[in-house]
């Protein structure tokens, strides 16, 4: 399975490999019906990926992409496999990007079907109602996949919604709360060990604490700093100004 799944990965859309394509996907879809064989398949490095990819390339081959929407929809029979298949970025996305763009080619064939009617031209309106049937049907397996996968991406959003951190305030980050109950840093209760507030009444402050009051002091001290030489700085211009 896995080394006819590097073979088809090295396929592009060329008319010589049309043909493997074809082939391949209908063995794909056949196999994948089986449990066992759809979870060997699954497990083949981004084999979802892959699948994904030449639905996009062969667009304008219903008949393929419909066998490769049917693979993905074995795939996805069980739960598990498709919460994971959900889950995977942009895969959804892409497979509705894909179906809009044939249903905008089912209506040119329908305007082209009209058009050959009108130029009484029989032969060329069946062709133009063949490929719209053949693409109304491939629309229709993605839009079944499409809606057996879209409550896994709902779940999982909400997991991820629940799950998620919040970002913490800028004032937690300036000033962190310590694990002691004396407050947050830089507080009139944080005091340092060995000062003179802490003799006279003060609670005990450990090491943890001290380190941080001083870091808060430092921090007051380099504003104040910066502030005069703001000060000074617009002062100088005015003189200057003048």
């Amino acid at each position: 399975m896995a080394a006819l799944l590097r073979t088809v990965r090295r396929c592009d859309r060329s008319s010589s490999h049309e043909p493997v394509l074809a082939a391949a996907y209908a063995l794909f879809e056949n196999l994948s019906a089986d449990g066992t064989c759809a979870r060997a398949l699954f497990e083949c490095r981004d084999s979802v990926n892959v699948i994904a990819e030449h639905m996009q390339m062969c667009r304008d081959r219903p008949e393929l992409v419909a066998a490769a929407v049917r693979t993905v929809v074995n795939l996805c029979g069980d739960a598990r496999r498709a919460a994971e298949v959900a889950a995977m970025g942009k895969i959804l996305g892409r497979i509705r990007s894909i179906a809009e763009i044939m249903q905008n080619n089912v209506d040119v064939h329908r305007h082209r079907r009209i058009a050959y009617v009108e130029q009484r031209r029989p032969d060329k309106a069946t062709e133009e109602a063949t490929a719209a049937a053949k693409l109304e049907l491939s629309i229709a397996s993605m839009k079944n996949l499409i809606s057996h996968l879209e409550p896994h991406v709902h779940k999982n959003a909400r997991q991820g919604a629940g799950s998620g951190s919040k970002k913490p305030p800028r004032s937690a980050l300036l000033y962190p709360r310590s694990r002691s109950r004396l407050g947050r840093v830089g507080s009139p209760a944080v005091v340092a060990v060995g000062s003179p507030a802490a003799g006279k009444g003060q609670p005990f402050c450990d090491k943890e604490n001290a380190t941080a009051a001083s870091l808060g002091k430092g921090y007051t001290a380099e504003r104040e700093r910066r502030g005069a030489l703001e000060r000074e700085r617009i002062h100088g211009g005015v003189l200057a100004a003048i």
